[in-house]
This record gives structure tokens, C-alpha cells and sequence, in this order.
């Protein structure tokens, strides 16, 4: 959940609705319904939230996350389809991981 640190505030609302997408996640094991139901706190659309990533080894650059040792400890377990990481931070925000069927991925939230 990608979350925008404008202050102290905003940092801990992020924080929260990255625990919320964080338990959702691993009950509906659905990113796109996730990212429906908590777009509106968010303050961003649901297409927004949920970003694909392609398979990664460590030192890689992330598109959009970027290089973050906290995100690939996150990804580190997710070994099966469905896997639902831990909330990290990551640059601008936080990141809830998802192994999909077709890759790892993100599950961002933005605060404007």
C-alpha cells in the first residue's frame, strides 16, 4: 500500500489503511475487491491501488516501489499463489505484497 508521507498525519492514517488492505487481503485473498472497498479512504481509484510488478531477485529496482531492502524481505515468504506479505514501507508509502498466478504484487495506497 503505497501511502504519501506529506506529514505526521497523513503518514498514520496511511499506516492504517495499509493494515486494513493488509487484513482484507489476507481474508478475500482479492486485490481488485480489496482496492474497491478501501479506494474512497484512499483517496484514489481502485485501478490505482493494485500495481503488478514483475518477478524480482534482490537489488532489483521495482517499477514504482524502487529499490527497497524492507520490500524484498516482504516478498521473501510469498512462495504460493495467493500469499499475503506483511505491510512495509516503501519510498512515498507502504506496500502490502500478493504472490498472484501471474506474479508478486503490490497492493498500493496513495493519500493525496
Amino acid at each position: 500500500m503505497i501511502v504519501s508521507l506529506h506529514n505526521r498525519r497523513g503518514y498514520t492514517i496511511a499506516q492504517k489503511i495499509a493494515q486494513k488492505a493488509q487484513d482484507r487481503l489476507k481474508q478475500t485473498k482479492d486485490p481488485q475487491k480489496v482496492a474497491q472497498e478501501l479506494a474512497g479512504e484512499a483517496n484514489m481509484s481502485a485501478a490505482d491501488m493494485v500495481r503488478e510488478t514483475p518477478f524480482v531477485k534482490p537489488g532489483d529496482d521495482v517499477p514504482k516501489i524502487g529499490s527497497s531492502q524492507q520490500f524484498e524481505e516482504a516478498i521473501a515468504p510469498l512462495n504460493n499463489p495467493n500469499d499475503v506479505g506483511e505491510r512495509v514501507g516503501i519510498k512515498d508509502g507502504f506496500a502490502v505484497p500478493v504472490w498472484s498466478n501471474r506474479s508478486r504484487r503490490a497492493f498500493p495506497s496513495s493519500m493525496r
